[in-house]
Protein backbone atom coordinates (compact mmCIF):
# COMPACT_ATOMS: atom_id res chain seq x y z
CA UNK A 1 0.00 0.00 0.00
CA UNK A 2 1.40 3.49 -0.99
CA UNK A 3 -0.36 6.97 -0.92
CA UNK A 4 -2.06 7.62 -4.07
CA UNK A 5 -3.63 10.84 -3.70
CA UNK A 6 -1.94 13.33 -1.66
CA UNK A 7 -3.65 16.86 -0.62
CA UNK A 8 -1.45 19.39 -1.31
CA UNK A 9 -3.68 21.88 0.88
CA UNK A 10 -3.47 19.96 4.08
CA UNK A 11 -0.77 17.36 3.74
CA UNK A 12 -2.66 14.39 4.22
CA UNK A 13 -2.07 10.95 2.22
CA UNK A 14 -4.71 8.83 0.85
CA UNK A 15 -5.07 5.57 -0.62
CA UNK A 16 -8.09 5.91 -3.14
CA UNK A 17 -9.66 9.10 -3.94
CA UNK A 18 -12.91 7.82 -2.26
CA UNK A 19 -11.04 8.67 0.67
CA UNK A 20 -9.53 11.81 -0.22
CA UNK A 21 -12.88 12.78 -1.40
CA UNK A 22 -14.00 12.16 2.10
CA UNK A 23 -11.79 14.55 3.85
CA UNK A 24 -12.81 17.18 1.85
CA UNK A 25 -16.04 18.83 2.95
CA UNK A 26 -17.98 22.37 2.00
CA UNK A 27 -17.94 25.35 3.99
CA UNK A 28 -19.02 28.62 3.42
CA UNK A 29 -19.11 27.89 -0.47
CA UNK A 30 -15.39 26.71 -0.33
CA UNK A 31 -14.28 23.65 -0.38
CA UNK A 32 -11.91 22.49 2.88
CA UNK A 33 -9.85 19.88 4.11
CA UNK A 34 -11.55 17.78 7.35
CA UNK A 35 -8.84 16.10 9.27
CA UNK A 36 -8.85 12.72 8.71
CA UNK A 37 -9.16 11.39 12.13
CA UNK A 38 -12.37 13.24 12.66
CA UNK A 39 -13.91 11.64 9.25
CA UNK A 40 -16.10 8.99 10.33
CA UNK A 41 -15.56 7.06 6.61
CA UNK A 42 -11.87 7.23 6.92
CA UNK A 43 -9.71 4.93 8.81
CA UNK A 44 -6.04 5.17 9.43
CA UNK A 45 -4.17 2.24 6.75
CA UNK A 46 -1.10 2.53 8.25
CA UNK A 47 2.48 4.00 7.54
CA UNK A 48 3.92 3.85 3.88
CA UNK A 49 5.57 5.74 1.06
CA UNK A 50 4.04 8.71 -0.92
CA UNK A 51 5.03 8.15 -4.43
CA UNK A 52 3.50 11.51 -6.10
CA UNK A 53 5.36 14.24 -5.90
CA UNK A 54 8.71 14.71 -7.08
CA UNK A 55 10.53 12.62 -4.21
CA UNK A 56 9.65 9.71 -2.66
CA UNK A 57 8.33 10.14 1.01
CA UNK A 58 8.58 7.42 3.85
CA UNK A 59 6.65 6.61 6.56
CA UNK A 60 3.59 8.91 6.02
CA UNK A 61 0.37 7.86 7.64
CA UNK A 62 -1.84 6.62 5.05
CA UNK A 63 -5.45 6.87 5.31
CA UNK A 64 -8.47 4.74 3.49
CA UNK A 65 -11.59 4.29 3.61
CA UNK A 66 -13.78 2.70 6.46
CA UNK A 67 -15.54 -0.95 5.38
CA UNK A 68 -18.82 -1.48 6.15
CA UNK A 69 -18.83 -5.01 8.30
CA UNK A 70 -21.10 -6.48 5.22
CA UNK A 71 -18.49 -5.25 3.10
CA UNK A 72 -15.57 -7.11 5.39
CA UNK A 73 -17.70 -9.89 5.05
CA UNK A 74 -17.60 -10.17 1.43
CA UNK A 75 -14.27 -9.39 0.84
CA UNK A 76 -13.14 -12.00 3.54
CA UNK A 77 -15.40 -14.61 1.81
CA UNK A 78 -13.68 -13.72 -1.64
CA UNK A 79 -10.03 -14.57 0.24
CA UNK A 80 -11.26 -17.69 0.80
CA UNK A 81 -13.36 -19.08 -2.40
CA UNK A 82 -11.34 -21.03 -4.37
CA UNK A 83 -9.13 -20.04 -7.38
CA UNK A 84 -10.00 -21.64 -10.62
CA UNK A 85 -7.83 -21.71 -13.45
CA UNK A 86 -9.22 -19.52 -16.71
CA UNK A 87 -10.32 -22.03 -19.50
CA UNK A 88 -9.39 -24.96 -17.84
CA UNK A 89 -11.45 -28.28 -19.09
CA UNK A 90 -12.78 -30.83 -16.91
Amino acid sequence: MNCRFHCCACDAHFASLSAFDAHRRSEDDERVCADPETVDKIKLLGEASCLTGPTRLDGVKVWGLQLTEAAERRLASMARAPATAAGSAD
